[in-house]
């Protein structure tokens, strides 16, 4: 009897930290559509949280980073660079211990590959050594995850941010986008991690955009609206600025 009661115990005890998981996702859903930096830190706190209660410690860091990786593009808006190298460094170091419970998990090696792209455009001549670290985490995370859509998003931003001669560019960011938008539409419904199907539009968008293909990034727009009618940057930004172009 003792045992069964044990066992109700521990069953419940998951469900909670489960539920808890599930609105800490949504969580940083919703402060990432409205751009609100104090909510992602709610959200990145209510993860440190869960992380106490010792299930799944190695997605729960990942998700942690995954907060640090939108705190730092909400610091890069702001310009403010000591506090985007903050958000960088730990959420390398959180990544981190996600590998070191969970060596195979493709996802980390690929955000892991952002952050010291991150850290490139924070202080451009680090790329002489952190270029080749992203380089190399990037193709670990293709090995252990090459239909992630998730890593062809991030492959295709670095890509973007990196001049042709070191093996970037606009044309293989494009590709890279259509490969993230293709393994999108085979996505699970539950998967997880799920975030980036409204970035990878997105950044389909920004770049048409600056080829000039209004028309093109328009259509990329509403589509990212369809996946998240509540983002505002696409909605209260990039829109506006393209019907001014």
């Amino acid at each position: 009897m003792k045992k069964l009661i044990a066992m109700i115990g521990l069953m419940v005890v998951l469900g909670m930290a489960q539920s808890q998981l599930d609105f800490a996702r949504q969580k940083i859903d919703k402060a990432y559509n409205r751009n609100n930096e104090k909510e992602m830190l709610e959200a990145r706190a209510l993860f440190e949280r869960i992380l106490t209660a010792g299930q799944d410690r190695w997605l729960v860091n990942y998700y942690i980073a995954y907060c640090d990786y939108r705190l730092y593009t909400f610091q890069m808006q702001k310009e403010d660079t000591r506090q985007a190298k903050v958000y960088i460094k730990d959420g390398l170091a959180q990544l981190k211990e996600c590998l070191n419970e969970n060596e195979n998990f493709g996802e980390a090696y690929a955000l892991m590959a952002a952050f010291y792209g991150g850290s490139i455009s924070l202080n451009p001549i680090s790329g002489m050594w952190n270029g080749p670290k992203s380089q190399k985490l990037m193709a670990e995370a293709m090995n252990y995850a090459g239909s992630s859509p998730r890593i062809f998003l991030l492959k295709a931003i670095n890509q973007f941010y990196t001049p042709e001669k070191y093996g970037g560019g606009v044309k293989l960011a494009m590709e890279s986008l259509e490969k993230s938008i293709h393994y999108f539409d085979e996505q699970e419904p539950d998967a997880i991690p799920a975030w980036g199907k409204t970035d990878a539009f997105t950044w389909m968008g920004i770049i048409s955009s600056r080829q000039g293909d209004h028309e093109a990034a328009k259509k990329y727009y509403e589509k990212a609206l369809l996946a998240e009618p509540e983002n505002g940057w696409v909605s209260h930004v990039l829109l506006p600025q393209l019907e001014k172009q």
